[in-house]
């Protein structure tokens, strides 16, 4: 999934989360958590190893989305001085139980149709935030519908969401960087290497 966070007159603070590159059992949406850190899959394939040489062609942290950009204005567009300038190592986005419960373990229709299910004013997620690497989760608030869902245009065109990289976290706290697994970590073995 993807969130955009609007400031005024300046870029908005994005980011992109998932469960894991290699899926999940369940075609329960809101079975597992969502974070800007995806675990290194425990098997691969040659599709998760093409695909994460081409990640690898831009970063080589290619299992985890950078909040940098999150810290450095606020919700005013103004600039946050330097030091001052705060984002957490990790974020996660916990579905609740009262929206895991709307949805089936099996397949019974396609997932823009169940979304459109879900009643305004439901708390869809407790977003927890790491400071951190190694700290604990610590909720700092919650993602609720406002409205029905809706569908809009498939590959929208005017709406982008930009991965923040890795490297602008690893430059603000490079204490970082060794708790951030680089990439691919799996791919070698798979083409004989």
């Amino acid at each position: 999934m993807s969130i955009k966070l609007l400031r005024d007159k300046v870029p908005s603070a994005n980011v992109v989360a998932m469960f894991a590159l290699d899926g999940q059992e369940s075609w329960n949406f809101f079975k597992n958590d969502f974070s800007n850190h995806v675990p290194v899959p425990k098997q691969s394939s040659v599709v998760l190893a093409a695909g994460s040489l081409k990640f690898a062609s831009v970063t080589p942290f290619i299992h985890t989305i950078g909040l940098n950009n999150w810290g450095e204005y606020d919700e005013k567009g103004q600039t946050v001085e330097g030091s001052k300038v705060k984002n957490p190592f990790q974020i996660i986005f916990r579905p609740t139980t009262e929206v895991n419960k709307l949805f089936p373990e099996t397949y019974k229709e396609d997932v823009t149709v169940q979304l459109q299910k879900i009643p305004a004013g439901t708390v869809i997620y407790t977003v927890l935030a790491v400071e951190e690497p190694g700290s604990a989760p610590v909720k700092i608030g919650a993602i609720k519908s406002k409205s029905k869902f809706v569908t809009s245009k498939f590959g929208d065109k005017d709406l982008f969401f930009k991965h923040g990289y890795m490297e602008e976290d690893i430059k603000a706290h490079p204490n970082w960087k060794s708790k951030v697994p680089s990439s691919p970590s799996f791919v070698p073995h798979i083409f004989g290497n």
